[in-house]
């Protein structure tokens, strides 16, 4: 969620040092946003400099124009069966926070509210064996599982590999 806001994620050895007063600056401490699996290395994290300016500001890392959003404007069907509901919704909000417009969430893709096709991606569990083929056959256009959400967030934009 943090890398999909732009929020700078660090080692929890960050809170360590300044406990005990060794602590440099927090940008010492960032860890890499991923691994790109397109480019076989681990990736550096994008966030806005302004959360560097001081404990006593408060910023809305939604108002960033520094932060990338790979899903700008894009709409999602979410067909997400075996997963936990709590896992589910997150996944949901970590869409969103990429810049999603909207994010439907079903179990199965014969309850999504509009017709396939009329959703920019539609996003399945990979372990759900069959829902992709079946979706195409439906006038879905792009499909594409898990992975491939990660992947475009850690990488800042929307993946055409996975």
């Amino acid at each position: 969620m943090a890398l999909a806001l732009g929020v700078p994620c660090v080692s929890d050895q960050w809170a360590w040092d300044q406990l005990c007063g060794d602590g440099l600056d927090w940008r010492t401490y960032l860890h890499t946003a991923g691994k790109s699996e397109r480019l076989g290395i681990h990736v550096s994290q994008v966030f806005d400099p302004r959360w560097a300016n001081g404990s006593e500001q408060l910023f809305d890392p939604r108002l960033s124009s520094s932060v990338r959003r790979p899903f700008a404007d894009k709409s999602f069907l979410l067909v997400l069966c075996s997963r936990s509901i709590d896992n589910r919704e997150m996944i949901r909000k970590v869409v969103c926070a990429a810049g999603a417009a909207s994010a439907e969430l079903v179990k199965s893709i014969e309850k999504a509210e509009k017709p396939l096709d009329q959703y920019d991606i539609i996003v399945f569990d990979s372990r759900e064996k069959g829902l992709e083929i079946e979706a195409r056959r439906n006038g879905a256009k792009r499909c594409h599982g898990i992975p491939w959400v990660k992947q475009s967030i850690i990488m800042g934009a929307p993946q055409s590999f996975l």
